[in-house]
């Protein structure tokens, strides 16, 4: 253990507040931590990286650039992330008017994705065969079965044309992964219900009519990654850092406890969340929960490389004001897409050079990432020659590759997280928070993470009052629910589902 750390390693003793360790300081540990720690408990998150915040990492290179290698903007209407970011003091950045037009790079051309029924009838992107099988879907008749994925759904409903050209970049793009792997109810249960309630995607939209209407998306004035700066400025010495946890288990006593890596020093808990990625949860639940750390060990996640290039804007032959450019599988660009992150929000690039984000690899081109950096230039500038006509060399780039960056919901996503809830809930104390139990999302994860907040804070009650273990399971049933509303109290400006 850090020696800054060792004075904390000392085992649970009556006549102190409740002791929560989270292994993570990803943004839903961080989470946790901090509504866990607005409610009065003792809690230390460990890491053993160097720094906060996870995936989510915003740096200002050369005192010029403002570049996110993780998450660049979240949905503009959230109450828990805009209470959250209240609390938290941050500012928010929304787009400009202008920025809200993307683009769809197809067959030598870039399109303007069609947002209403009206533009995709006027588009190119698909043939008038392709717009006929659109408008027939409210009389497809067939219905969702267990297990469909995304291109499976789609191609049902509206057609192969629509799913190649317009709905699967969108896929890439979001899960940087395969329509035809990707479940449908874990990933997009939304038009599952349409389907459901209406009979028709088409049908339900125009009941709903903010079924699937795109928000505005909005960051933070110096990116996302003051998001956990300020969790972690606020939490202080409740952070240990470069602290690698092995293992989550029980010691003689019976007691909760957390091994550390390179040590047998252990720390005893009232209770323990796992806030990490599903590969490195499984490891630390596989004594305690060997069923749910078996099922989390078949989460897989797909590798991305972002690559950063800043260009002279006069050497860009177009005009960048959109939020940027997907690209179809199918098309002669290897890269995923490119973002405008200079159009999007200001001051991430100096006056009169544009910054821009390309993504590469995927679950459908994993050995992307095995390209040394030279390859890894050719490529993106290739493509931004492609689908920007840039021959100039850029006046700044960077690389960063992730090798586990977005978990995939395949089939059987659903019944894998039920299944491990379920195994959990045999376990006294233990909880898992992360992105690929309740949504990949900035906002889905901090959801997810605070209501697992609130869960240990209603077990902790139910544990003081004796309840666990009493075999009277509709006393502890409405404990538990009284604990939750307290919790819910708590926090008035992020109210819960």
């Amino acid at each position: 253990m850090d020696q800054n750390h060792s004075d904390i390693a000392v085992p649970v003793s009556s006549g102190r507040p409740q002791r929560v360790i989270v292994v993570g300081a990803g943004i839903a540990g961080l989470t946790a931590a901090y509504y866990l720690n607005k409610l009065g408990l003792e809690v230390h998150v460990f890491d053993g990286a160097g720094r906060a915040g996870g995936l989510v990492q915003t740096r200002f290179e050369k005192e010029r650039y403002l570049v996110e290698y993780g998450p660049s903007s979240h949905p503009a209407k959230h109450e828990h992330l805009e209470g959250l970011s209240r609390e938290l003091s941050i500012d928010r950045f929304e787009l400009t008017g202008r920025s809200r037009r993307q683009f769809i790079y197809s067959d030598g051309s870039l399109h303007q994705v069609p947002t209403t029924l009206l533009k995709l009838m006027s588009s190119r992107l698909i043939t008038s065969v392709g717009k006929m099988r659109v408008l027939a879907e409210p009389f497809v008749r067939s219905h969702s079965k267990e297990g469909e994925t995304v291109a499976q759904f789609l191609r049902r409903r509206v057609g192969e044309e629509f799913l190649d050209n317009v709905a699967a970049p969108f896929i890439a793009n979001a899960w940087a992964g395969d329509p035809e792997v990707i479940e449908l109810k874990a990933s997009n249960s939304k038009l599952l219900e349409l389907e459901e309630k209406y009979g028709s995607i088409a049908k339900g939209a125009f009941k709903e009519k903010d079924a699937l209407s795109q928000q505005d998306v909005v960051s933070f004035r110096w990116g996302m990654g003051t998001l956990p700066a300020r969790m972690q400025e606020v939490l202080g010495k409740a952070i240990h850092l470069k602290t690698a946890v092995k293992n989550v288990g029980f010691n003689e006593r019976g007691n909760l406890v957390v091994t550390f890596q390179g040590h047998d020093e252990q720390m005893a808990a009232d209770a323990v969340i796992v806030a990490t990625n599903a590969s490195a949860a499984s490891p630390l639940i596989a004594t305690v929960a060997p069923r749910a750390a078996q099922l989390a060990s078949n989460i897989t996640s797909a590798p991305l490389a972002v690559v950063h290039t800043a260009f002279n804007r006069r050497d860009i032959p177009m005009r960048v004001n959109g939020k940027g450019i997907l690209v179809p599988r199918l098309q002669s660009a290897r890269s995923l897409g490119v973002l405008f992150s200079g159009a999007l929000f200001e001051h991430r690039s100096p006056d009169g050079e544009v910054l821009l984000t390309s993504y590469i690899g995927g679950s459908t081109d994993p050995d992307a990432l095995n390209l040394d950096d030279e390859e890894m230039v050719n490529v993106v500038r290739r493509d931004l020659h492609i689908t920007m006509g840039i021959s100039d060399k850029p006046t700044y780039m960077s690389i960063k590759r992730i090798k586990e960056a977005i978990p995939q919901y395949a089939v059987g996503h659903t019944r894998r997280i039920f299944d491990i809830d379920q195994s959990l809930d045999q376990v006294p104390g233990v909880f898992l928070t992360g992105n690929y139990l309740g949504g990949i999302g900035v906002p889905d994860v901090i959801d997810h993470a605070r209501r697992t907040a609130m869960k240990v804070r209603a077990w902790l009650r139910r544990t003081d009052k004796g309840i666990r273990g009493s075999g009277n399971m509709e006393e502890g049933d409405r404990e538990t629910r009284r604990s939750e509303t307290k919790a819910e109290q708590a926090f008035p400006d992020v109210p819960i589902f």
